[in-house]
């Protein structure tokens, strides 16, 4: 949502040498000075946000990005007096600023780059940052800011930390880490290098940061994390549901086997916790230990190992701890005496027995990425019925892993291929897109499931 620029190190020395030093700003949202055009058309802009039948943030910011770099002052004004004047020639009290009126602000902050914004960043908040100026200032520069931002931002923080690291402060911190993730994924690199540095304090808002940001490339992070601190699992597996699985199977499958042992925990958070967190990471190893937990007498956990079960089979079979061993024993059995030699038969065969074929594979859904990938060379079989079927069966595996095959069968020249293309992708993605597949060139599938 936000964009970047520029800072020497001398400068960055400077800021961060003199977290306590004040220095007095002059301010253009005062109002106690003529304000020049751009301000006041600034502040006119922003003011609109309070009519109920205004614009939206999103088409404020974009106005005020048009302004070009004149706005930045007083951009970082708003955000440092925490209220808008109104322009000279409307007259009227100053607003406090609202949550749409930062959003707008915010959004055109990421208008611009990195290099143009931080000197009015320095200027307005360099010198400054006491208790009152500390907030807006990690909001501002979370705006912008980028991967090389990140030391500063936990500068600030650490600056400010016991009686003084507040809870708008600490929300504000963690809004502009995960603006910056979202924005520069160098920065998860970054955080492991700074990583020790951190107090517990901050490292448990970095944590937040990292789902705050959605980013699934955060998995890694969040995975070489736990490694250190492992008294952190708690709060990283919360956090997974949020980033959701990554689109490599290296980094879900490291992090869901970190993550396995704390479903022996003695607190039942935890379990709970990791367990829910699992349900989205795609690793099939820990699916003995969830069956375990279906017979565990305390409150919720047996709701959420079921959950997980669920969610990474597919398969809808009661919570019952009997029912998913003797599944799990059949999947087990036809997976290292059939498997093989059922993905052979793929490649040959009449037509007929393909389709026999691709019905004995739909009954399972241990290992289903690797299954709905070893049959979706199939989409383009010369054959309008053995497609057909797989399409079908891509969506009774309802695995993400061939979402770009689903796609590509979206321009086949048989009306029932394309539609049952095109329901196996709505099935997976829980999306009601297009049936073209121009309306699927947004949604990132993953490549191989190796």
């Amino acid at each position: 949502m936000w964009s970047s620029i520029g800072i020497t190190g001398a400068v960055l020395l400077t800021i961060t040498l003199k977290l306590t030093c004040a220095q007095e700003i002059p301010s253009t949202a005062t109002g106690e000075t003529q304000a020049t055009p751009v301000e006041s058309r600034t502040w006119q802009l922003l003011r609109t946000l309070r009519d109920p039948e205004g614009p939206t943030p999103e088409a404020v910011g974009l106005q005020l990005r048009t302004l070009g770099t004149g706005v930045l002052d007083p951009l970082m004004a708003v955000l440092q007096e925490r209220q808008v004047p109104a322009p000279e020639q409307e007259g009227g009290p100053l607003q406090v600023l609202s949550e749409a009126q930062t959003e707008a602000v915010l959004l055109a902050l990421a208008g611009f780059e990195r290099r143009v914004a931080m000197p009015y960043w320095t200027s307005r908040f360099g010198n400054s940052i006491d208790t009152d100026a500390c907030e807006p200032a990690l909001l501002a520069l979370g705006g912008f800011g980028r991967a090389e931002d990140l030391k500063l931002i936990w500068t600030l923080a650490l600056g400010k930390e016991n009686e003084e690291y507040s809870k708008a402060l600490r929300i504000n911190f963690r809004e502009a880490t995960a603006s910056i993730l979202r924005r520069d994924p160098r920065g998860f690199a970054r955080i492991l290098h700074s990583w020790p540095k951190l107090s517990e304090t901050l490292l448990d808002d970095v944590i937040l940061a990292i789902g705050q940001s959605g980013d699934s490339r955060g998995l890694k992070t969040l995975s070489d994390v736990l490694m250190w601190s492992p008294q952190h699992a708690r709060l990283i597996a919360s956090q997974i549901p949020l980033i959701g699985p990554a689109n490599k199977e290296g980094p879900n499958q490291a992090i869901a086997i970190a993550l396995a042992p704390n479903l022996a925990s003695e607190a039942k958070e935890d379990i709970q916790a990791v367990a829910l967190a699992l349900a989205v990471l795609e690793s099939f190893e820990p699916v003995p230990e969830l069956i375990r937990l279906l017979e565990d007498p305390r409150p919720g956990i047996n709701d959420s190992a079921h959950f997980a079960l669920v969610s990474l089979t597919g398969n809808e079979l009661a919570g019952r701890k009997d029912l998913w061993e003797n599944w799990y024993a059949r999947e087990l059995s036809w997976s290292r005496n059939d498997r093989a030699m059922t993905i052979r038969r793929l490649r040959s065969g009449t037509n007929a027995d393909l389709h026999n074929t691709l019905r004995e594979i739909s009954k399972y859904r241990l290992h289903r990425h690797e299954l709905a990938q070893s049959i979706s060379p199939l989409l383009a079989h010369p054959s309008e019925s053995v497609r057909l079927t797989t399409a079908r069966v891509l969506a009774d595996l309802g695995s993400r892993w061939v979402g770009n095959k689903l796609v590509l069968a979206l321009s086949d020249h048989s009306e029932a291929v394309r539609a049952a293309a095109h329901a196996a992708l709505m099935k997976i993605t829980g999306l009601e897109m297009g049936e073209e597949p121009d309306s699927w060139l947004e949604i990132e599938f993953p490549g191989d499931f190796i």
